[in-house]
């Protein structure tokens, strides 16, 4: 099975003129531009998820040596693998604001969605509820902070407390914090 086509959009200049059309598969999409070769657009990625991984990295709260292995976007569910885990992955988010004119020019922001996944060992949620609400103590309520290489307006926990998404199959707890950062949109 190859990639699919699921869209294809019209891209106009400022000035009203057709540049061509965009046939999106998968995360890469082509550009057709005149007759020359296609242009290459891929859609913006959010760096956010790596700006999480990286904070709760360093301060030591997941990955190294904690006991607690760190993973981007994924967390394997068979048995064997690792019991203590935190994963960090996307979490949607609502669409940019645009702030009124204030002075000179106008201020886009972004509140991006994050998505912290903790799972324990075996029938053991208190530790999985434990390690999660350490990464929301302190990242919840962060202001103008730097988090991993990004400086986000704010930090904040969509929840008070992490909720617990149940057991797997071999009685590993899991629970889970949304976060939306807010930063400047590039």
């Amino acid at each position: 099975m190859g990639n699919q086509v699921g869209k294809v959009a019209t891209i106009s200049s400022p000035s009203g003129v057709s540049a061509g059309t965009s046939a999106f598969t998968g995360s890469l999409a082509t550009v057709g531009i005149g007759s020359g070769s296609p242009l290459v657009v891929t859609p913006p990625q959010s760096d956010a998820v790596d700006d999480v991984f990286a904070f709760i990295q360093l301060f030591g709260l997941a990955g190294l040596q904690t006991g607690w292995s760190l993973f981007r976007r994924r967390m394997a569910d068979k048995p064997t693998s690792l019991d203590r885990a935190v994963v960090v992955s996307e979490d949607g988010g609502p669409q940019p604001e645009i702030k009124e004119a204030a002075g000179i020019g106008d201020s886009a922001l972004r509140d991006v969605g994050v998505m912290v996944s903790v799972r324990a060992g075996a029938w053991d949620s208190d530790a999985s509820k434990d390690k999660a609400f350490a990464i929301l103590a302190a990242l919840h309520g962060l202001m103008n902070a730097l988090v991993g290489a990004t400086t986000y307006n704010r930090v904040r926990a969509l929840t008070p407390e992490p909720i617990f998404a149940g057991f797997d199959d071999t009685g590993r707890p899991r629970h889970t914090i949304a976060f939306r950062l807010l930063r400047a949109a590039a």
